[in-house]
């Protein structure tokens, strides 16, 4: 591979790390009425805890991953937050109960978080300078279209199957993700 074709697959590496986390908040949303309905969450609003729930392992979970990857490498952090992210999604697939289903969410929360927060890392790692800020601002220029197009994605989904699907779709994507970055990614 030339040096621009393995810049052009770590941006877009990248960029999918990023794009997770707006993938999750905002696939879901088509879906969230579905999901309030199944579970008699719609009165009180109720139903949009699936979105707060996810947003609060989000936050959470930032906290933890800088210190762990300096105790354990970028790597192992990535894993771990991938980790995380499959199985609160299993959870969501399969959750019985709304409480259930907010735990999934939370988890999926804690986990992308994860990816997130080293994405940053692994690039500023690797480059230094006006290069770092042009792969920073490329990768964000990608993540500013992934809150548009997520939404988009929930509703195809949707049009074709149950709201579960939507979680079906976003095991697919992170299990994608994961594999690409283990097969692609050295340790920085």
């Amino acid at each position: 591979m030339t040096t621009s074709a393995v810049r052009l697959e770590f941006l877009l590496l990248m960029a999918a790390m990023m794009c997770l986390m707006a993938l999750y908040i905002d696939a879901m949303l088509p879906a969230l009425h579905d999901i309030g309905e199944e579970f008699n969450a719609l009165e009180g609003n109720y139903y949009q805890l699936v979105i707060t729930s996810v947003m609060v392992g989000m936050g959470v979970g930032q906290l933890f991953y800088g210190p762990f990857s300096d105790a354990f490498g970028r790597k192992p952090a990535v894993y771990l937050g991938f980790l995380l992210i499959l199985i609160g999604t299993v959870i969501s697939i399969f959750a019985p109960s709304f409480e259930w289903m907010l735990f999934g969410r939370l988890l999926q929360g804690l986990g992308a978080a994860g990816p997130r927060v080293m994405m940053v890392a692994i690039i500023r790692d690797g480059y230094a300078g006006p290069d770092m800020a042009r792969i920073m601002s490329l990768v964000m220029t990608i993540f500013i279209f992934s809150p548009v197009v997520a939404p988009m994605l929930g509703q195809v989904v949707l049009l074709f199957a149950g709201w579960r699907a939507v979680f079906v779709m976003l095991l697919v994507i992170s299990l994608a993700t994961v594999i690409w970055f283990a097969l692609r990614q050295k340790e920085t």
